[in-house]
């Protein structure tokens, strides 16, 4: 077994905010608080994403799983890293951070849950998420559903350094397809 490391813990001071990174180009970003990261070789890297939003506590869980597979670019442009990611819900929190998305993405704003888990395909964009404890992370991940009009795709960068985690959009057109995946079972 791996050495256990908890770098950032919780702190009894108060939470910093989450930022919206705008509109700009008709995107909508969320830049969250790192309160926590552990790391372990054997088992899956874990960061909570956690802060404030107009008075509402919002957070949600990273595992970011520690296989990944090298795929050199054509010409050497670069590498990516082919793994797994799950986001997991912290509760009541998390739920606040579905149903902000949902509104800064014009969605229904019916009562949402954020489901207990999700896992999604994920590719480090010439960074290796194996090295995200000394290094900043960017990551693309692919919310594949039984039903192909439900597929979606997000960026997800953490940068330990930084206690930074960004939640990106990639695309628009994914809007109500992110919201259903991340509060319904897919």
């Amino acid at each position: 077994m791996g050495i256990f490391a908890t770098i950032f813990g919780r702190s009894s001071t108060a939470l910093r905010p989450v930022r919206s990174v705008g509109e700009e180009g008709g995107f909508v970003d969320l830049d969250l608080p790192l309160a926590k990261f552990s790391w372990d070789d054997a088992s899956p890297a874990r960061a909570i994403a956690r802060g404030t939003f107009e008075k509402r506590v919002l957070s949600f869980a990273v595992d970011v799983h520690p296989e990944w597979k090298a795929q050199p670019l054509e010409g050497g442009g670069g590498t990516f890293y082919w793994g797994r990611v799950m986001l997991r819900s912290l509760g009541s929190e998390s739920d606040a951070f579905v149903a902000l998305l949902a509104r800064l993405y014009a969605q229904p704003t019916v009562a949402r849950s954020m489901v207990k888990e999700l896992t999604a395909e994920a590719v480090g964009l010439n960074s290796d998420p194996r090295q995200m404890k000394m290094l900043p992370v960017s990551m693309k991940l692919f919310f594949s559903s039984e039903v192909q009009e439900r597929y979606a795709e997000v960026y997800l960068n953490i940068d330990v350094a930084a206690k930074l985690v960004q939640f990106r959009e990639k695309d628009p057109e994914y809007r109500q397809n992110v919201v259903q995946a991340l509060s319904e079972s897919a």
